[in-house]
């Protein structure tokens, strides 16, 4: 699930839009590409282990632990976007953005590539949070 889901959009928004996947804290050219790239693995890396962890413990039958995973990692996202709201409303460069001329996030293809991630993830959580509700088993 994780590869066919997360990685493609991780990918566009590392390789198109790389000031913005590190919300303008810095430049991005001045980085080594190993970090760059290391930034993608992690992020694909991170969803796999909360997905394995969350399927370990609904296994287990750990329903509460494993919807409190999901929940909180739900709420991390939504904490660093709440941070960051006024730089992930903007879509250039480091120098664009910090010269205020970059454009807003609506008028680019990255605004129709983040509504294309809430389409797969917001009903991927309500799925998983349903299934724990349910008592179904995990699979994965």
């Amino acid at each position: 699930m994780v590869l066919v889901t997360f990685v493609p959009f991780a990918a566009y928004y590392v390789a198109r839009y790389p000031d913005w996947s590190w919300m303008y804290l810095f430049p991005s050219d001045t980085l080594p590409a190993y970090l760059t790239y290391g930034m993608l693995f992690a992020y694909v890396a991170a969803v796999w282990v909360g997905f394995q962890m969350s399927a370990a413990l609904l296994k287990k039958g750990s329903i509460l632990p494993a919807r409190l995973n999901m929940v909180g990692d739900a709420l991390f996202l939504v904490v660093i976007t709440g941070w960051g709201w006024h730089r992930l409303l903007y879509a250039g460069t480091y120098a664009d953005y910090q010269a205020g001329t970059a454009p807003m996030i609506f008028r680019t293809p990255l605004f129709w590539a983040v509504i294309a991630l809430g389409a797969v993830f917001l009903p991927a959580l309500g799925l998983m949070l349903r299934r724990t509700r349910s008592n179904r088993p995990a699979t994965s």
